[in-house]
């Protein structure tokens, strides 16, 4: 045991003895805060109004909208078209006429001919000739039609048109091929008005106007 000093305490008395515990007395518990079990009631309330109010719009709405009865659509019966119906499309007043000139071939061989394409105006078909240009060693001529398909994209005033040869005379002309036709701007339907045409192998090729065969100008003889 701790023996406390010999020297009396300098304030007179004697020292509690070492050791000894003072006696523990509890305090009061923690009060515990009653605001989150309130914001819980509060929010259950706010849920419970909400789904209410909802329900109310709902059967308001149906009570009020009619019930609307879609008609059930008839198939509709297709009528023939009448035998007569024109052809969309065609050659009009500035391809009229006939005409003629020299052309120049680039492939597969190089040469030159002289074409005559005979045009009706809003006709969709026309008259085409080969022959050879004067002076040639020999003679010979192709014959056949010429097509109206449709407008070069982008360019309305060039037609193409699909070639089909009909007759050959000494010739070895190709039976199906396609050209681009397309007046000068200027035309006045006088006899010095021009038209230029273009030869291609392929329609895709003639429809994007590049890469062909035969190039040349004719000139309007009537």
């Amino acid at each position: 045991m701790y023996q406390p000093p010999g020297n009396p305490p300098p304030y007179g008395g004697t020292p509690p003895p070492f050791g000894t515990p003072q006696p523990f007395t509890p305090g009061p518990p923690p009060r515990r805060s009653k605001l989150p079990a309130l914001l819980l009631v509060l929010l259950g309330v706010v849920v419970v109004f909400v789904v209410l109010f909802a329900v109310l719009i709902t059967v308001l709405d149906d009570e009020d909208d009619p019930a609307v009865t879609i008609p059930q659509q008839q198939p509709q019966q297709q009528s023939s078209a009448p035998a007569d119906t024109p052809v969309s499309g065609g050659f009009d007043s500035t391809y009229a006429g006939t005409w003629r000139g020299e052309v120049n071939q680039i492939k597969p061989t190089v040469s030159t001919y002289v074409v005559t394409v005979v045009i009706q105006q809003n006709s969709t078909t026309g008259q085409i000739t080969y022959e050879n240009a004067p002076g040639a060693a020999s003679n010979w001529s192709c014959s056949g039609t010429v097509e109206f398909l449709h407008h070069t994209p982008g360019a309305d005033y060039k037609s193409v048109v699909r070639e089909n040869i009909t007759s050959k005379n000494n010739a070895k002309c190709d039976t199906y091929s396609y050209n681009v036709l397309f007046p000068k701007p200027d035309n006045t339907g006088a006899l010095t008005d021009g038209m230029f045409i273009k030869n291609y192998f392929d329609e895709s090729v003639a429809d994007a106007d590049d890469d062909h065969n035969a190039i040349g100008e004719l000139i309007r003889q009537s």
